[in-house]
């Protein structure tokens, strides 16, 4: 064993209330890098600093990119009638 028998042990207790938890327990770290027991792992029960809304809007971004359709694709009053047309019948 080394010296270093501390990092392993605070690794291993509850962020909020310092309870010893089990091995499982350790492994499922919470985003704002913190260890919990099972009573304080929700976000709201441990006060978590990790920024969950500005998360979500990234992921919205990323995921759906905005559409913008060409000024140019329709130049005349028939052309729009035709585009009109082909998505309304």
């Amino acid at each position: 064993m080394s010296g270093d028998g501390n990092a392993e042990t605070d690794d291993r207790h509850c962020g909020k209330c310092s309870r010893r938890i089990s091995l499982v327990e350790s492994v499922m770290k919470c985003r704002c890098a913190h260890v919990f027991c099972e009573r304080h792992r929700p976000p709201e029960s441990h006060d978590c600093k990790f920024d969950w809304q500005q998360m979500q809007r990234q992921k919205l971004a990323k995921e759906n990119p905005e559409v913008v359709r060409a000024s140019s694709a329709v130049t005349s009053e028939r052309g729009w009638s035709q585009q009109y047309e082909k998505y309304h019948p």
